[in-house]
C-alpha cells in the first residue's frame, strides 16, 4: 500500500510544482511551440500514472493467484475431509462384517453342540438290550455278592451313567439289581460323585 501512496504523491508534487512556477511554465510556454510544451508535460506527467496503473496490475494479479490459491487449498481439504469420511466408512464396515463372521461362528458352535447332543439322546434312545446287558456287567466291577466293593475307586464313567438314564436303562437297572439283591443306597454310592451329584432312580421310586 506504500507504494501506490508514494506514486501518486509524486504525481501530485509534480503537479503542485506546475502550479507553483506557472509564471515561469507560461513564460516558457510562450518562447516554445505547443507541440514542444505538451512533450514537455508528457514527458514530466506520464511516468507516474504509469508506474501507478503497472502496480495496480501486479497487485490485481497477485491477489487473483492467492485467491486462485486460498479455492485450490479449500478443494483440497474438502477431498481429504471426504476421503477421511470414506475411510471411516469402510473401517465401520469392516468392523461390522467382522462381528457378523463372529456371530456366525458362534452360531455354528451352537449348531454342532447341538446336533452332538441331538445324536448323543438318539444313540441313548436307540439302546438295544444287548446294549444295556453289556453295560450292566460293567457294574459287577462295583459289587461282590450283592455287596459294594469297598477297595473300588474308580468313579462310574459318565457315558455309562447316562444310558442308566433312559427307560431301557432304568428297567435294566431295576432288574439287574433285585437279581443280584442290590439295593437302592449302594447304588447312589456308585452313581453319585462331582460330576454326577443328583443322580436317582424314577421306576425304583415309583415302585416304591
Amino acid at each position: 500500500m506504500r507504494r501506490p501512496l508514494a506514486i501518486l504523491a509524486v504525481f501530485f508534487a509534480e503537479v503542485a510544482l506546475l502550479f507553483h512556477f506557472q509564471k515561469e511554465v507560461v513564460s516558457f510556454a510562450s518562447s516554445i511551440n505547443e507541440i514542444e510544451l505538451f512533450k514537455g508535460l508528457g514527458t514530466l506527467l506520464f511516468p507516474a500514472p504509469i508506474a501507478f496503473l503497472l502496480w495496480y496490475w501486479r497487485d490485481t494479479d497477485k491477489q487473483r493467484t492467492l485467491q486462485n490459491d486460498a479455492v485450490r487449498l479449500q478443494n483440497e481439504n474438502d477431498k481429504l475431509v471426504l476421503e477421511k469420511k470414506i475411510l471411516e466408512g469402510e473401517a465401520a464396515v469392516a468392523r461390522e462384517t467382522i462381528d457378523k463372521a463372529n456371530l456366525e461362528i458362534q452360531l455354528a458352535n451352537s449348531q454342532a453342540e447341538l446336533a452332538k447332543a441331538q445324536h448323543t439322546e438318539r444313540a441313548l434312545r436307540e439302546l438295544d438290550d444287548e446294549d444295556v446287558t453289556i453295560v450292566l456287567r460293567y457294574l459287577n466291577n462295583y459289587f461282590e455278592e450283592g455287596n459294594l466293593k469297598s477297595d473300588v475307586e474308580d468313579p462310574l464313567p459318565l457315558s455309562i451313567k447316562n444310558i442308566f438314564l433312559t427307560q431301557a436303562g432304568q428297567l435294566a437297572l431295576r432288574e439287574w439289581a433285585e437279581k443280584n439283591s442290590i439295593f437302592e443306597p449302594d447304588l447312589l454310592n456308585v452313581f453319585t460323585d462331582a460330576e454326577f451329584p443328583d443322580f436317582r432312580i424314577p421306576i425304583w421310586s415309583q415302585r416304591k
